[in-house]
């Protein structure tokens, strides 16, 4: 089974910004290389598409950038509208996921 390529310490910083920021029933898929077992280095960014059901307001992308560029994370957040983006980008991402590279914010 695949999971995050991140500790669990790190794991929850993530998912507290992304609760702080984003409402209940926002779907978060993960990919790139920390979605992959054994395929990211200590520093290799994190890769979230966010899906809000529309596109995410500008106010909320400046917010959710502000905050994962204040935290203790020792590697970069990259954050992809899952709206703003084409639909084989979306396929692309969507197959490459399972229930534990990808989470609804509560």
């Amino acid at each position: 089974m695949k999971s995050v390529d991140i500790s669990v310490q790190d794991l929850n910083i993530v998912l507290a910004i992304l609760r702080k920021n984003l409402s209940p029933g926002t779907h978060v898929w993960v990919f790139g290389s920390r979605a992959q077992q054994h395929t990211a280095k200590r520093f290799s960014d994190l890769d979230l598409a966010i899906d809000a059901g529309s596109s995410l307001p500008y106010e909320v992308l400046v917010s959710l950038s502000h905050d994962f560029d204040e935290s203790a994370l020792p590697f970069k957040i990259d954050i992809v509208d899952w709206h703003a983006i084409d639909s084989s980008f979306q396929e692309r991402i969507a197959v490459c996921n399972t229930p534990s590279t990808s989470w609804d914010c509560l």
